[in-house]
This record gives C-alpha cells, structure tokens and sequence, in this order.
C-alpha cells in the first residue's frame, strides 16, 4: 500500500477521531528513517498541538509505534543504521547500563500491547496504534492533546484503538478486492 492510497483509506476516520476527541489526529508514516504526517484534523480550541510534518522515528510516539512493530531484522538494522536515540528524545533507555537492549525491550512492549502513550517534557500527551497490511505495520495514526485535557485516558485511548481497528480492517477489505 503506498501512501496516498494509505491517506484516501484512513482520511474520514481519522477526521472522526479528532472531531470526536476535538483534538489533533493523525495518520503517518515511516519515510527516509523518518515520521512523517501523512494527514492531519485541527481541533476547534484555542490551545492546539500541531505536529511537525517531519519528526525523529524516535521522538514522536507515532514513530515509535510503527518502529516497535518492525520484524526484529528489520528494527536491528534500523538501530545499526539510525544508532541510539539521543537522550533527549527517548531518556527512559539511558537508566540502564545497556540503552540498547533497553530500546529494544521497550518497543517489544509497545509491541506487545498494541499501542503507545507518551508524555513529553512539553506538557503534550501522544496516543498512537499501528496500521497494519497483510500483518506488516504500514503506518500509525494517533491524537496529541495538551497533558491537561487527557482527562478520559480510558476512553481516549479506546477512541484510538478502535479507530486504528477501522482503518485496518478497511485496507484489509482493499486488498482483498485486488
């Protein structure tokens, strides 16, 4: 799937989910090692966060969603090539004596639950769960809201995984009609 097929699948409920959470939503991408929007709503608020069109795979939970669901090879050559993040961008694996294998750790859990939620030193909160083709991950989609409005964590989070379900169960009727 490329991704403006990606886009053209994925638009209308990604609208949905920030219309309903009146929060920013997203849909992204891997791109040249990097996250990069493939869409995004703005919410009707004074107070809004607008994500970067492109941002380290690191550093936005958008990006580490779908980096955590690489195949191991996959994911080991991306460290080989990308190194570590710095400490900035994901300090949590500095707390051991092997960043390494505490980056991989965390993204198998990632992995393992299906979905992420970051909080930045910004005051910025990120959902995101990953959209998958034929079980390989193809993208993510996600809300950021400012840390004081997650408010209804259970039900926002419920809002981004069942938009994720929708928009997976939509490529996989796509390429069942190819």
């Amino acid at each position: 799937i490329n991704n403006e097929e990606l886009t053209k699948i994925a638009r209308d409920d990604v609208d949905k989910l920030g219309k309903s959470l009146n929060e920013t939503a997203i849909l992204s991408c891997i791109k040249n090692d990097r996250r990069i929007v493939l869409y995004d709503t703005v919410p009707d608020r004074e107070l809004i966060v607008k994500s970067n069109f492109s941002k380290s795979i690191y550093s936005a939970n958008t990006g580490r969603v779908i980096l955590a669901n690489y195949t191991p090879a996959h994911l080991e050559k991306c460290i080989i090539r990308l190194g570590l993040p710095p400490k900035e961008e994901w300090p949590e694996i500095y707390e051991t004596n092997n960043p390494h294998g505490e980056l991989v750790n965390r993204l198998a859990a990632i992995r393992n639950i299906g979905y992420e939620i970051h909080f930045d030193t910004n005051g910025i909160v990120g959902i995101a769960a990953p959209l998958f083709r034929s079980g390989h991950v193809v993208g993510s989609v996600g809300v950021y809201m400012p840390k004081l409005r997650y408010i209804h964590e259970k039900e926002i989070l419920s809002s981004v995984l069942e938009t994720a379900r929708i928009i997976n169960s939509k490529i996989e009727l796509t390429d069942s009609q190819h």
